[in-house]
């Protein structure tokens, strides 16, 4: 490995020796492109980590329905404050916004009202609800023991003739309401209720979310897969053959910018009217089962995970802009003393501030591979950062041959010498246990002693 680097160095000297003074060459175009980037928001613990549904209201607030009752967060993103805990204290299922901007919460104990500072419950409702939309001057609920509907302040049970195994109930502009049931998809208009199973092949009966859109377009979320439908007749139908993770969805949601957003149990898919985009993993979500997706004034969407909320935008950045990004989480995580470029580990994953330096073998390779991306940078551009940050990261690798207090032998890392944990230690074992990594590794080579102090003792 050592000779690989070094001999990459040598190739780079000459291109740091450019004098200061040469002229700089003239400058490409550097356009702006999307540059697609995630934030974690974990909640506090553990029951509020299961996030049911999340709305954010004109403010850009994000309200949560969790597994351990209501969580805000402001638009200033400060962090999560827990709302009315001593009347939602328990799981809650489902949120929405009225005209007025009032914020209605199905919960374990009914239905509830948060207006400003005041929450209330509302009397005559106290069974589970299970989901809830806001049509014009109407609250719509179900659940287990029914569906009521709320008007100038007055209940009343109906039955619109849909199922009690309710997932979501929408209510489009025009006043249609649609349930997403467990036996299909029910859409209830002009006082009267009817089911569109019957009317095609529906990939799967269990209808998890229903997105009413314009122009009569209606997006169907479904254990099968995404269904459109065009004026209550199915037009399409999406699987993972068409692009999709996985063919469970659990929501469907209609951008701002008209794209279709559908949360699944593998993840999140976007589409732009021609494919499928997928983001899942670690990278771009806090857990893959997708509950629910919702958007801020921005246009950057939030997503509800079984372990917490992730936030996903796209700004247009240039290459410098860009390069700029990547190069200041690097400096902030991912350089340590004397210099070395290395990884870093999460003790929580997904939780930047846990991070703690973590060595490795090719540490020096690392740090000349980010030497020469800043000797390139500097020979484009002239930028005085990208010439000291490339003539610190030379330094460093100067410093990883003098440190073994030989001619030409080059340690692959250093660690402080009071570290005590690190890869690869120090270790002598037995003929059976040698005999045991050689078999399953025949390149593997004896060494029990693969760290040694340096001359001073300060490093390993």
């Amino acid at each position: 490995m050592t000779t690989r680097y070094f001999t990459g160095i040598g190739g780079l000297i000459g291109l740091m020796a450019i004098p200061a003074g040469a002229a700089a060459p003239l400058p490409a175009s550097d356009l702006p492109v999307p540059h697609h980037q995630h934030q974690s928001y974990p909640l506090p613990n553990e029951t509020a980590q299961d996030v049911r549904t999340l709305v954010l209201d004109d403010q850009d607030r994000v309200w949560a329905a969790t597994r351990g009752g209501l969580f805000e967060m402001p638009a200033d993103r400060s962090g999560w404050r827990q709302i009315a805990a001593d009347k939602l204290s328990g799981p809650l299922f489902d949120l929405a916004l009225d005209a007025s901007g009032s914020l209605w919460i199905a919960a374990w104990n009914g239905l509830h009202k948060l207006n400003g500072p005041s929450c209330s419950r509302i009397a005559g409702l106290e069974t589970p609800v299970r989901a809830l939309a806001c049509a014009p001057e109407l609250i719509v609920t179900g659940g287990p023991a029914g569906f009521h509907r709320l008007r100038d302040n007055s209940l009343e049970s109906w039955d619109p003739g849909s199922t009690r195994y309710l997932n979501r109930i929408r209510a489009a502009p025009d006043g249609t309401l649609w349930f997403a049931t467990g036996m299909g998809l029910f859409q209830f208009r002009d006082g009267h209720g009817r089911y569109l199973t019957p009317d095609f092949d529906l990939l799967s009966a269990n209808v998890r979310d229903v997105a009413p859109g314009p122009a009569g377009e209606t997006w169907v979320a479904t254990l099968g897969g995404v269904l459109r439908f065009h004026h209550d007749r199915l037009r399409q139908q999406f699987g993972p053959d068409d692009g999709l993770p996985s063919a469970d969805v659990r929501s469907v949601t209609l951008a701002p910018d008209g794209s279709i957003w559908a949360g699944t149990a593998s993840g999140a898919a976007r589409f732009n009217g021609d494919h499928w985009s997928v983001r899942q993993g670690r990278r771009w979500l806090m857990d893959n089962e997708v509950r629910h997706i919702d958007f801020d004034s921005a246009g950057a969407a939030w997503v509800a995970t079984r372990n917490g909320v992730s936030r996903l935008n796209t700004t247009n950045l240039t290459l410098a802009a860009k390069a700029d990004h990547f190069d200041s989480i690097l400096r902030a995580r991912h350089i340590r003393p004397p210099g070395i470029v290395e990884k870093c580990r999460l003790r929580i994953p997904g939780d930047l501030t846990t991070w703690t330096p973590e060595d490795d073998d090719n540490d020096g390779g690392y740090t000349a591979l980010y030497l020469a991306m800043a000797s390139y940078r500097y020979a484009a551009t002239r930028d005085p950062g990208a010439l000291a940050a490339a003539q610190r990261a030379f330094a460093t690798l100067e410093f990883l041959q003098h440190i073994t207090s030989t001619d030409g032998f080059v340690a692959r890392t250093v660690i402080p010498a009071d570290w005590r944990t690190m890869h690869d230690p120090n270790v002598v074992l037995s003929e059976e246990a040698w005999a045991g990594e050689w078999a399953d590794d025949p390149r593997n080579k004896r060494v029990p002693v693969r760290w040694r102090p340096s001359a001073d003792g300060r490093w390993l």
